[in-house]
């Protein structure tokens, strides 16, 4: 029995389908939003239909032709069933197998199954257009700062998450400043990249300026050369050790 909900599930489930095979896309950019935009030209013209069946997920691929009786007089339609999904690697690009159908009977019958589960379905047609206008990538009514903060946190992405889960050592009596939370999240990242960091210029005490250099305990050795080498300049600086 499908339940009241089902329609609304249907239509959710639908959406998120959509939205993910549009992020994921691996062809030609151009070429997907040519064809995106063909679907969305036919739904709204009416010569196209979508819907989502919501009880069961439908695994069988069928084709139904029907041809008109006064262009071809000779062949009633026909079912091609198999294992090719309606896409270029299914029609293209893999090796399937389909079997094509021409006995009216079987065509009759296809029909009939496929008017039974089309009359129990949901009509996703204006979901598919609203998804694809306003929840993709293919939305034209994106203003010039929301991309531009689309791009800056795509940039910066990995330091703002890696910045939420870490929390730097901070001394009694140190002011918690953001810009050195920073520089710390920075180093921690290049540290565990590339097992060693060098910050410039963290702190300013008056003349003299503070360097802090971190590196695996691999390193030991050469960092401690490097202090003893600053130390003999005169200025303040620290060699730490991670």
């Amino acid at each position: 029995m499908i339940d009241f909900e089902s329609d609304k599930n249907a239509k959710l489930q639908y959406e998120k389908n959509v939205i993910g095979e549009i992020e994921s896309v691996t062809e030609n950019n151009a070429q997907v939003q040519f064809g995106i935009m063909k679907f969305i030209e036919l739904l709204k013209s009416g010569k196209l239909e979508i819907k989502a069946y919501p009880s069961q997920n439908i695994h069988a691929k069928v084709y139904i032709n029907r041809y008109n009786d006064s262009i071809n007089e000779v062949q009633y339609g026909s079912v091609i069933t198999g294992s090719s999904n309606f896409s270029e690697s299914g029609l293209v690009a893999q090796r399937e197998f389909n079997v094509e159908l021409k006995d009216r009977p079987d065509v009759d019958f296809a029909l009939a199954q496929f008017e039974t589960l089309w009359k129990e379905a949901v009509d996703v047609s204006n979901d598919f257009i609203d998804t694809i206008i306003h929840k993709t990538w293919l939305n034209d009514t994106i203003t010039p700062y929301e991309l531009y903060l689309k791009c800056v946190y795509e940039y910066l992405e990995e330091d703002i998450n890696l910045e939420d889960n870490f929390e730097p050592y901070l001394p009694k009596g140190f002011m918690e400043l953001r810009y050195q939370t920073q520089a710390a999240t920075n180093a921690k990242k290049i540290v565990d990249t590339y097992n060693g960091v060098f910050l410039s210029d963290v702190v300013g005490l008056g003349k003299h300026s503070s360097r802090l250099c971190c590196c695996s305990s691999y390193r030991e050795e050469f960092w401690l050369s490097v202090r003893l080498f600053y130390r003999n300049t005169g200025k303040n600086h620290y060699a730490i050790l991670a």
